[in-house]
């Protein structure tokens, strides 16, 4: 399965309060969807795990 955009981010080096252009998709009759990732937000990482 295809993971998602934000899931291959790295979310501890993304600064706080950010707007991030993920992808432009064209639609059949041509319109447009455009996916944005708005960090509020710092990352939580006392709760990450390490791999």
């Amino acid at each position: 399965m295809k993971l998602l955009d934000s899931f291959r981010v790295d979310h501890i080096v993304m600064n706080v309060i950010s707007v991030c252009l993920f992808k432009v998709l064209k639609i059949l009759n041509k319109d447009l969807i455009i996916v944005f990732d708005l960090r509020f937000c710092k990352t939580n990482t006392n709760m990450l795990t390490k791999c």
